[in-house]
């Protein structure tokens, strides 16, 4: 296979394309974060206002001080998620458009294009990490919860 052979086999790359492209990008990242801190923000937020609405009661103890201690840790976390990932997905987009204005700066440079798109990273491992630890800590405050509630220590 030649060159020329080779050049042939890559989609056009036209403005439209490179618009759906991001487009498509964009939201996909857009979704999972928003599913991410919607779930995570609603969890860890509902056990902070249950475990202070507990204290309030005065029913309180150990139990319920570390409970809602690690739901405001899973709220602290879910934050930095988020803000992790804006600037992850700024990065990206910087990143992309980069890629774009070299590409049209020499358009003979196709296989180029599509092998510095290939490279870029679809998604942010300490990011994924901080949500991690946010939803454990949210179990952690509702096993403590439970604690509270059925062993009454």
């Amino acid at each position: 296979m030649t060159t020329m052979d080779q050049k042939n086999t890559f989609p056009p790359i036209t403005s439209e394309w490179l618009s759906k492209t991001w487009r498509d990008r964009a939201a996909g990242v857009l979704s999972h974060q928003k599913q991410i801190i919607n779930w995570l923000f609603a969890v860890n937020t509902g056990g902070v206002a249950g475990m202070l609405t507990l204290i309030s009661a005065g029913k309180g103890n150990v139990c319920i001080t570390l409970a809602v201690s690690f739901f405001a840790v899973g709220l602290i976390a879910i934050c930095l998620y988020a803000a992790w990932m804006f600037y992850f997905a700024l990065r990206h987009f910087l990143r992309f458009q980069e890629i774009v204005n070299d590409y049209y700066a020499d358009p003979t440079k196709v296989a180029e294009f599509w092998e510095k798109l290939k490279k870029l990273p679809v998604f942010s491992t300490p990011a994924e990490l901080i949500a991690i630890f946010s939803g454990v800590a949210a179990i952690a405050g509702v096993v403590f919860g439970l604690i509270h509630v059925y062993l009454k220590p």
